[in-house]
């Protein structure tokens, strides 16, 4: 804790401007806000420019230019919401794998400062990603954070993490594969369809495309977040099967269908049912002459 306060309060006195591995806040994350905190924390540990470098968001701060103290002194005073170790590790907990993270006050002086520490040395296990959903509750729009979502910063910046980023985020790194997954091609229930049924039948898709990532959510009935989540897992372990270089690709259909024994038979042709009852809601309508076109044709 001692390096940490040392390391912050270095900071306050130089002041330096943000930057990938620092943000300044005036006051902490609202619990209404939490889902911000694991976007701002998931994105700094994602920086390429912030490898080998400790990472801190100081609240305290103002955000304007030129930045200048101020403290959360009243803050703490007059809010009934905690800011302390204990309440942020377990939203830390939402991220995977799990970051090192050191939550704390300094005081200097004479104010009170509040800082997120990532140390560069404990987390080095990339790509960090939202490992559970987070909806704030009492914004109108929803906005939240979901499982499979990665987050990258540039500058002062933060930006959804494409497949191409983390590829590259990796070959930087040398982070090995992770083979721990443990394969499953399988939906749980008729209600779920299996994200490689989904993918075969589509075969190619680009996840920079809305119409994409649209027709994807259509036929899977969940966000795209979630639903690339277990595609990205079998495309890092090697699998044969699908690909990706700017597009997703699936090169080989026959392992997704293969395997399919006799006890998943009707849940197979439920999903396909299912997929083909979601497809028709989407199917535009037939277009219909115009009564000036029907008048010319009648005139020929």
């Amino acid at each position: 804790m001692r390096y940490a306060d040392d390391f912050i309060t270095e900071t306050l006195i130089k002041l330096p401007s943000e930057c990938a591995y620092l943000d300044y806040k005036e006051i902490p994350y609202l619990k209404d806000h939490y889902h911000d905190l694991i976007k701002d924390v998931i994105a700094m540990l994602n920086s390429e420019e912030g490898i080998g470098c400790n990472k801190a968001i100081i609240f305290g701060v103002s955000d304007s230019t030129p930045c200048h103290l101020i403290g959360i002194d009243s803050f703490l005073a007059n809010t009934t919401e905690k800011f302390d170790d204990a309440t942020y590790q377990t939203v830390f907990d939402r991220i995977t794998p799990r970051p090192h993270v050191t939550v704390g006050t300094v005081t200097y002086q004479g104010r009170t400062f509040g800082y997120v520490l990532m140390d560069a040395d404990m987390n080095r296990e990339w790509i960090y990603e939202v490992k559970e959903t987070f909806i704030s509750k009492s914004s109108p729009t929803k906005l939240g954070v979901f499982i499979g979502q990665a987050f990258m910063r540039r500058g002062s910046k933060n930006y959804v993490m494409m497949q191409q980023d983390r590829d590259h985020l990796k070959e930087v790194c040398g982070t090995p594969l992770s083979l721990r997954w443990n394969q499953n091609w399988y939906a749980t229930a008729t209600s779920e369809i299996d994200p490689i049924l989904i993918a075969a039948i589509i075969s190619c898709w680009n996840e920079n495309n809305r119409n994409d990532c649209a027709l994807v959510e259509l036929l899977s009935g969940v966000p795209y977040s979630s639903w690339i989540q277990s595609l990205r897992k079998l495309y890092e372990n090697g699998d044969p099967s699908i690909n990706f270089r700017i597009k997703w690709l699936i090169i080989s259909k026959k392992p997704c269908f293969t395997g399919i024994q006799a006890g998943f038979q009707a849940e197979f042709t439920t999903n396909l049912l299912l997929l083909r009852e979601r497809a028709l809601i989407c199917r535009p309508e037939p277009c219909k002459p115009s009564h000036q076109h029907t008048a010319l044709r009648k005139n020929k």
